[in-house]
């Protein structure tokens, strides 16, 4: 049985690779509008992002659909 990794405890140099955001997004090859989200420092691996979108989306919508 494979052993658990705790990714929101390890720091972003100790990420294991297939955890990286940077294995699912190439934002150098393919920038977006979105890309600040990534600079967030709780987002260094796939668990953070996920549990950082919703808080990512909520503040986006309540600063721009006003102006859309």
């Amino acid at each position: 049985m494979a052993s658990v990794i705790e990714l929101l405890k390890l720091p972003a140099d100790q990420i294991p690779p297939q955890f990286k955001v940077e294995r699912y997004f190439d934002l150098k090859a393919h920038p977006f509008k979105h890309e600040a989200f990534f600079k967030d420092p709780r987002v260094t691996n796939v668990v953070g992002a996920v549990r950082a979108i919703g808080a990512y989306v909520t503040k986006w919508l309540a600063e721009n659909l006003p102006k859309l």
